[in-house]
């Protein structure tokens, strides 16, 4: 073997490792759970489009890919290098700093070029159309959004296009089923570390190609429709602005800072001169003033436990004189009550209560 052969067959090798490394860091990145926009989730991000970006690179240095070859002429190690640009497109769109503007149209170029390439060997029918007839068509499609005289909707379209996305949504379910099939397959020869039939590699890196042509196309859709929302915020900043809901803004809080001693309400009523100070017994003697608290003489009278002998007789006796005074003035409540009371022990006699289930 020559030393050009060599050289050419350890590049390759080289550029093989790399791209399942970086293919298996997109995976992670894809199912992990933490936010994308985590300092930890964009450093891989960043590392898988370097690796993704030198894999380009090495493809290109190596001409892999031409306009006029079919999938068919590409070696099987060389079909997954489809998956380059489409990979680099989705992690693109997950990057959450930088200009937002900016990041679309690189996500575009990538998801176009590879539709485009998918064409060109006719892995896809998909036709690709200029990214300028798209803006065109898409900002027609926005001033017709509102016309002056709205035309009536074509329901007949409208049932035809939802059962065009109906039929591409199960298709997508079955291509993915069967991805995941081939992929368990092939994880599995790998750890028994026995030899993959080439037919099998070739059908998995085609299936997941096919998968992806179906989601490119709803990504660069998305895009058109998002790059419009993004010009409009930055040509129209002001207007944007305008059309913000006002955020409600809630009165602030006043404290109240309550004070131990007169000594404390000197010393930081010099800081905080336009919030109201009192001490414990000014605060005390204000509730009860307004009448919110009960003053403590009275309660006092009230107390069982601090009425003495004399307090005793005496309530008695006020209670007695109000009974004479009602009797003598034929209160009505007082005569209804002991009327009743008199009804009542003439229905209950005495101890015709509780009987202890005695007959």
């Amino acid at each position: 073997m020559s030393d050009s052969q060599a050289e050419s067959s350890s590049s390759e090798a080289t550029l093989s490792s790399l791209f399942d490394e970086a293919l298996l860091e997109y995976e992670k990145i894809s199912n992990c759970d933490l936010p994308t926009n985590s300092s930890d989730i964009q450093y891989k991000i960043k590392k898988c489009m370097t690796m993704l970006e030198d894999c380009t690179r090495m493809v290109s240095l190596a001409n892999i890919f031409s306009t006029n070859e079919h999938v068919d002429e590409i070696a099987t190690n060389n079909v997954k290098y489809f998956l380059l640009p489409i990979l680099l497109g989705y992690l693109t769109l997950k990057v959450t700093h930088g200009d937002r503007l900016e990041l679309i149209q690189t996500a575009d170029i990538y998801f176009r070029d590879f539709l485009k390439r998918c064409k060109d060997y006719s892995i896809t029918d998909v036709e690709v159309e200029d990214e300028k007839e798209d803006e065109a068509s898409s900002a027609t499609s926005l001033e017709s959004m509102v016309p002056p005289n709205r035309p009536p909707f074509d329901i007949g379209a409208m049932a035809r296009t939802r059962a065009q996305k109906i039929a591409r949504f199960k298709e997508q379910k079955d291509l993915e089923g069967e991805i995941e099939n081939l992929r368990k397959v092939i994880n599995k020869s790998k750890e028994d570390d026995t030899c993959l039939d080439d037919e099998l590699i070739r059908n998995y890196y085609l299936k997941l190609i096919n998968s992806n042509v179906s989601k490119c196309v709803d990504e660069i859709e998305c895009l058109m429709s998002e790059k419009q929302i993004v010009k409009f915020k930055k040509d129209h900043p002001d207007e944007y602005e305008a059309r913000k809901k006002p955020q409600f803004k809630s009165k602030p809080m006043t404290p109240i800072i309550i004070t131990k001693d007169e000594l404390q309400k000197k010393v930081f009523g010099a800081g905080y001169p336009s919030l109201p100070k009192y001490t414990v017994q000014e605060f005390y003697e204000q509730r009860v003033r307004d009448g919110i608290w009960q003053a403590p003489s009275d309660s006092n009278t009230r107390c069982l436990q601090t009425r003495t002998p004399e307090m005793e007789e005496a309530a008695k006796e006020q209670e007695d004189e109000e009974k004479e005074t009602k009797m003598e003035e034929d209160d009505p409540e007082e005569l209804a009550r002991l009327r009743a009371k008199d009804e009542f022990k003439d229905t209950h006699k005495r101890g015709f209560g509780n009987r202890y289930n005695r007959s």
